[in-house]
């Protein structure tokens, strides 16, 4: 029982006081080296909180002295000397702790240890290498002694060495094991000092020698053309302001050029603080349009409804802009142009006045909004025999390829002070291969045309006829012209890949140069889905091909970045993996109910085409090895037991990234036998593998090559270890397996692209969750065991706050809205919940927004048709399948009919030709 005296009243008003110290002293910093000690900060906070709640005058004592020394390091966080007495204060006080029966206090124990080596990292005292090598340095700092015994100045250069033999006695687990694991390491290190280096210490014999080379920059982004990475250096490095214009009143006679006008503005418009947008034009002719939005985390959104407004105008005037663009060419309403143009110009003018403030609600203000811009054409048209729903729907993908031509996207977010993180996306627009250019030259033959084409209403057709040049010479302007146009995925219905880009993660740290983390593929699936079945497979087998080829082109990038002639001898040249990695989603009833139905016809198609093109590859001989996996990243699937071990795709993988390693080992001359690293059965496997990751540090490779070897172990050890899945936790396991493959394969030199339905939604979540897997392991977790799946605590805590930053971003949303402008959002809330809970909980604001926004993509009477043209195309190709039956019928029956005929003949003259028989 509490006893109330003055005594405690004042021992308790000092422990509130040293909780608010330490309260505002985590608050106070955020720099970059600062961001672990301050999380191990929190987290020593939380667990005092606890023990504080059980009110007993003993544990107030303790925790009062615990605060004291917690907060006296902090304060003094950039003063070795400080800093190393506090450290082997507090890992005695941890020790002390441990060693009590309480859960509570032990918790307390393990997050001193761990706020005290942080605190080693800060002062530039430890490596950041938060392993359990880290907490046996801290842990023998307070446990022998070691400031006290030899000072302070031998002290920092101890640890130093102690690093790594700290993390060779790593494997253990549990503080006391580290502590009586580490007294091992400093009596080696003491007895043995010669053999110790903090830069060498098992450096292999007749290694070869390697240049160190500086970070990946600019310069290595080989995969596009020296002139775009001349914008993008410029657009991240330079101060350059887009132009500020004025909204315009649209008359008939100007409304052509002037709704584009105020359609920019309003894509401007709707980044309200905490993004910043500017739009940087062309300013020669291999110049591509720089759509650039910085994003500042430290900022709340405040404007939402100004966010949600501006969306909705820019949604409504890309919906006019299609029509209009279709008015252009005289097959869509010759006699009615110019009525039909000053109602549209009225309509401009009313979403352009701020007086006109639009509802909240998205989808149903684009509703109504289509609804009564198809009853006013109508009324101009002067006929119910027309569709103007579906010519309205299908009119906007030819505007948005205009509007949305060869642009390049960078969003750019300063997470702290010494930290900019860059998401670019440069858009691949209507690149074509020379046997899409051919199949798009067929339009001009009469009589040749093929059935994707002549199903275009004829408006469609002229707009293609108009841009389509008349042969293949690669001088004519038409073919460069067309090739920038934006290919939405929207224009399934037509030749070439939609919506695929190629996506590099760049990341600044202090004055350094952006470095280039991570290059990919996104696009939307290959299939042709819209296009009619006659000649729907080969255009799709076209688009696999193109797929695969610009997939390798950007592994020829990662690999000579990332390994330049490590493998200078043909005999050990490992393929170059590169990895066509689908997100589509098998059908599945979960409660009865059969759901992604969309999804199974698009992967038999792709699967098919994929396999076409890349046996095609595999068969010739190739420096590439490439694969193509299918991993459904529904929320459905969580609970289901998916497993590494259990997929042979994933199992083939592993298979490639051992015969990596040999290489890199028989290449450094190093005596390793890869089986053993992962021997699930030996009790000395953890110790095994950190001694080879450690032997790999001390090699002579560059940092990156270092680093990637390392993530390679890390993934293959995660794999051999793997759990079963829980689903209480509600996560999304599709999405860390395939994390965990782009980082196996990249760390090879290989690329990967990603595809869904779209590439909007389910592509934009697996790329942030990727690109935050990849971040964290980086920043947070170089040398130590990857995140795993199931893990709990700081590490996971951290990962979602990371991947919410990228999310808040708005670099996928706009990504996405690029498809039909002024969706700012993905619909992964509504449509398959692929976000995992405590990612979403870490951005659940504007991700509820997101969707509101995403919504706007298809309003519900744009989706009633659309149902309605799959229902016609169905009956339409049953049709044509039973045509073709009646005619195969009446082919065979005829076929039989001359059959018998001709067998009755060849009876009759069998019978007048036998000899007859006389008798006398």
């Amino acid at each position: 029982m509490v006893q109330t005296n003055h005594n405690l009243d004042t021992q308790i008003n000092d422990l509130d006081t040293q909780i608010n110290t330490l309260k505002v002293n985590l608050n106070r910093w955020n720099k970059n080296n600062e961001k672990e000690l301050l999380l191990r900060g929190y987290d020593v906070l939380r667990e005092i909180e606890k023990i504080r709640k059980l009110n007993n005058q003993e544990d107030e004592s303790k925790l009062l002295g615990i605060l004291q020394k917690t907060n006296k390091i902090l304060m003094n966080r950039e003063q070795p000397e400080q800093v190393i007495q506090g450290a082997q204060e507090l890992a005695k006080l941890a020790t002390d702790a441990s060693g009590k029966p309480s859960t509570l206090w032990k918790s307390l124990g393990t997050s001193l240890v761990l706020f005290a080596y942080a605190a080693l990292v800060v002062a530039g005292i430890a490596l950041a290498v938060p392993t359990a090598g880290g907490s046996l340095l801290l842990s023998a700092i307070g446990t022998i002694g070691l400031t006290g015994s030899i000072g302070v100045g031998a002290g920092v250069a101890a640890t130093g060495a102690l690093g790594a033999s700290a993390r060779y006695y790593g494997g253990e687990k549990g503080l006391a094991k580290s502590i009586n694991a580490l007294k091992e390491a400093c009596i080696d290190y003491y007895e043995n000092p010669n053999t110790h280096n903090s830069k060498k210490l098992s450096t292999p014999t007749n290694a070869p020698t390697q240049p160190t080379t500086s970070k990946a920059s600019f310069e290595t982004m080989t995969s596009i053309s020296q002139e775009i990475r001349e914008q993008i250096k410029t657009a991240i490095n330079g101060n350059i302001a887009g132009t500020n214009k004025d909204l315009l009143s649209i008359t008939v006679e100007n409304i052509d050029t002037t709704l584009e006008h105020n359609l920019q503005i309003f894509e401007r418009l709707k980044h309200p603080i905490p993004w910043t947008y500017t739009r940087i034009d062309p300013t020669s002719p291999n110049d591509k349009t720089i759509i650039k939005i910085k994003y500042d985390p430290t900022q709340e959104l405040n404007e939402e409804n100004t966010k949600i407004q501006y969306s909705i105008k820019t949604r409504k005037l890309s919906i006019i802009g299609g029509v209009l663009t279709l008015l252009d060419h005289q097959g869509y309403a010759p006699h009615e142009i110019a009525n039909i143009k000053k109602v549209l110009a009225d309509e401009c003018n009313e979403i352009c006045d701020d007086k006109n403030q639009a509802t909240l609600d998205p989808k149903t203000e684009i509703d109504h909004f289509v609804r009564k811009l198809a009853a006013s054409i109508e009324q101009e048209i002067r006929t119910k025999d027309r569709n103007i729903i579906r010519e309205i729907r299908e009119a906007e993908r030819y505007f948005v390829a205009e509007h949305n031509k060869n642009q390049i996207l960078i969003v750019e977010t300063k997470t702290s002070e010494n930290e900019t993180i860059y998401q670019i996306d440069v858009e691949l627009n209507h690149q074509l291969t020379s046997e899409q250019k051919k199949e798009y030259l067929k339009i001009h033959r009469q009589g040749e045309e093929p059935e994707w084409f002549t199903e275009l209403s004829k408006a469609e057709q002229e707009w293609f006829k108009s841009k389509i040049p008349q042969s293949l010479e690669p001088s004519d302007a038409k073919w460069h012209d067309f090739e920038s146009l934006f290919k939405s995925s929207a224009m399934t219905h037509t030749p070439g890949l939609p919506n695929a880009r190629i996506n590099y993660l760049m990341l600044k740290q202090g004055n350094e140069n952006p470095e280039v983390i991570n290059c990919s593929v996104k696009s939307a699936t290959p299939v042709s889905y819209e296009m009619p079945e006659v000649g729907q497979s080969k255009n799709t087998q076209d688009n696999a091909k193109q797929l695969l080829e610009l997939t390798q082109k950007v592994a020829q990038e990662n690999h000579k970045r990332l390994w330049g002639k490590f493998f200078d001898a043909p005999n050990i040249q490992p393929k170059i993996p590169v990895l066509m990695q689908s997100l589509l989603s098998d059908p599945i009833k979960p409660l009865g109910v059969p759901l992604m139905k969309a999804d199974a016809s698009l992967i038999q198609g792709q699967t098919d085409a994929m396999n076409f093109a890349i046996q095609a590859e595999n068969k010739a001989p190739s420096n590439y090895f490439c694969m193509y996996h299918n991993n459904g990243t529904n929320g459905y699937s969580r609970g289901n037991k998916i497993s590494m071990q259990g997929d042979e795709q994933f199992q083939g993988l592993v298979t490639q990234a051992n015969i990596f390693l040999e290489s890199v080992i028989q290449k450094l001359n190093l005596n390793q036998d890869i089986g053993g690293l992962f021997d699930t059965k030996n009790t000395d496997q953890e110790n095994k593998l950190n001694e080879f990751i450690q032997t790999i540090q001390n090699c002579n490779l560059t940092p990156q090559q270092k680093e990637s070897i390392t993530n390679i172990l890390r993934v293959l050890d995660e794999y051999h270890h793997e759990k079963q899945e829980a689903p209480s936790l509600s996560r999304n396991k599709a999405e860390y397996i395939i994390a965990l493959k782009k980082l196996l394969v990249e760390s090879m030199g290989g690329a990967v692209s990603n595809n869904c339905k779209s590439g909007k939604d389910r592509t934009g979540q697996s790329e942030v969750y990727q690109h935050g897997f990849i971040l964290f392991t980086k920043l947070h977790s170089k040398t130590s065991k990857l995140l795993q799946y199931d893990e709990i605590g700081y590490r996971r805590d951290l990962f979602c706050k990371i991947n919410g930053t990228l999310n808040a971003s708005q670099k996928i949303q706009e990504a996405s809205g690029l498809n039909t402008p002024g969706c700012v959002g993905t619909k992964s809330g509504k449509v398959s919940l692929i976000i995992d809970n405590g990612i979403r909980n870490s951005f659940e604001r504007l991700h509820s927004l997101g969707c509101r926004l995403a919504s706007m993509n298809k309003p519900k009477i744009f989706s009633d048709d659309e149902n309605k043209k799959k229902n016609e195309n169905k009956k339409k190709n049953e049709n044509i399948k039973n045509d073709v039956n009646i005619k195969n019928d009446e082919r065979a029956n005829l076929t039989q009919k001359y059959k018998r005929r001709y067998s009755e003949i060849q009876i009759k003259d069998s019978v007048e030709a036998r000899p007859r028989r006389f008798s006398f």
